[in-house]
């Protein structure tokens, strides 16, 4: 079975189609394993019993969607493909037209289904990263056409590419070099918006961003990094519970999760 997540929410190859045991599943798929006190309070998080949703959910998954579900007395996963997953592996491989291929509309695009502030948060973060790693698999396919000489469908690619940037997805140094140029060589009025914005943001657009800086040594000041323009929503319990670990003597606390799912997002609002 396949789990289809872009451009909407289903399994493929069965007619399972309650809305909150797929997504439940979704979530599964693209962040792993979970403890299933975790997914009661982030699925139910305003219900005077969640852990009854969750057994209800559970049971209503092992006996429409058989096999879809791995579950023992503390943790549940999914057993199915993800187009998801798909895409991201597609893109960072440089597989763009396999990713394109994956990619139907934007990540659970209308899904009729009411959430909590943190699981809404997750849902807007992984619908922007795999919009970026489209984006990605974008601009590789405009610069593959075009070093091809096949300017129109290079053009179309490339226009795509921009058309998700300007839509919000923020946009990393190295695809908006990539995008630039390749609006460039096509002769896009784009590109002098990416140029723009390059600029804003302290992009070089003449050559590949250079590598990351040295490792400071131990008299080098510390440098925070920029506070994000918008701002952190629906994450204040892991906010609370990472602070609390470095009140003491910590000195190092690991973030760990799916691509996408935030990580860097909660570190710097943690510096902040």
């Amino acid at each position: 079975m396949l789990l289809s997540t872009l451009g909407g929410l289903a399994l493929e190859g069965s007619s399972f189609r309650r809305p909150k045991p797929l997504l439940l599943l979704a979530y599964l798929a693209i962040e792993g394993p979970a403890d299933r006190g975790r997914l009661a309070m982030l699925f139910w998080p305003d219900h005077d019993r969640p852990r009854q949703n969750l057994a209800v959910a559970v049971s209503q998954l092992r006996s429409g969607a058989p096999g879809a579900l791995s579950a023992d007395a503390g943790r549940l996963g999914a057993l199915v493909a993800c187009d998801a997953k798909e895409l991201v592996a597609a893109a960072t491989a440089g597989d763009w037209r396999r990713a394109l291929r994956s990619h139907r509309g934007p990540f659970l695009d209308g899904y009729p289904v009411s959430v909590g502030a943190e699981l809404e948060g997750w849902i807007l973060e992984t619908r922007d990263y795999l919009g970026g790693m489209l984006g990605s698999a974008l601009v590789a396919g405009a610069l593959e056409r075009i070093e091809a000489r096949e300017t129109q469908p290079a053009l179309e690619l490339a226009e795509q590419a921009y058309r998700i940037f300007e839509a919000g997805v923020e946009i990393e140094p190295r695809r908006l070099v990539g995008l630039h140029r390749a609006l460039s060589r096509l002769g896009s009025p784009h590109a002098e918006v990416l140029r723009r914005e390059a600029a804003r943001i302290g992009v070089e657009l003449g050559a590949e961003p250079a590598a990351p800086p040295a490792r400071p040594t131990k008299t080098s000041a510390p440098q925070l990094p920029p506070r994000p323009a918008s701002p952190l929503v629906g994450r204040d319990r892991e906010l609370g519970e990472l602070r609390g670990l470095l009140e003491g003597d910590t000195r190092q606390v690991t973030i760990t999760g799916f691509s996408g799912a935030g990580k860097s997002r909660l570190a710097l609002e943690l510096c902040h």
